[in-house]
């Protein structure tokens, strides 16, 4: 399928937020990579195949706090 780039804004106002929650995303099936972005450090941006968005914010809320998804994108092949 085609790559999507997911952006999902996040409250992580420590390092140990920031790392709990990239680890959560990582462990998301289809999620192949994902890193802090934003000039607030507010940002997860998720590049992946096939993943659940909508799953993934929702896992977001449960377990780090405020989540929202803020765009998804399909990734153009080079």
């Amino acid at each position: 399928g085609p790559k999507q780039k997911i952006v999902i804004k996040v409250s992580m106002p420590c390092e140990k937020s920031r790392s709990k929650a990239m680890k959560l995303v990582v462990m998301a099936s289809g999620v192949s990579s994902v890193e802090v972005t934003g000039d607030g450090k507010d940002r997860l941006q998720v590049v992946g195949d096939g993943v659940d968005a909508a799953c993934l914010v929702t896992c977001l809320r449960k377990k780090i706090g405020h989540a929202e998804l803020v765009q998804v994108e399909e990734v153009k092949e080079k």
